[in-house]
């Protein structure tokens, strides 16, 4: 991998968190039971 993938995969991943965090705090935001 070059240092642009390796970037562009750790941007990736925090988006992921970040839109994991989003789904945490809606209320039903999601409807999984995967918690």
């Amino acid at each position: 991998m070059t240092r642009r993938d390796t970037v562009l995969a750790v941007l990736l991943r925090k988006a992921q968190w970040a839109l994991d965090d989003t789904a945490h705090d809606l209320p039903a935001g999601r409807c999984t039971d995967a918690d």
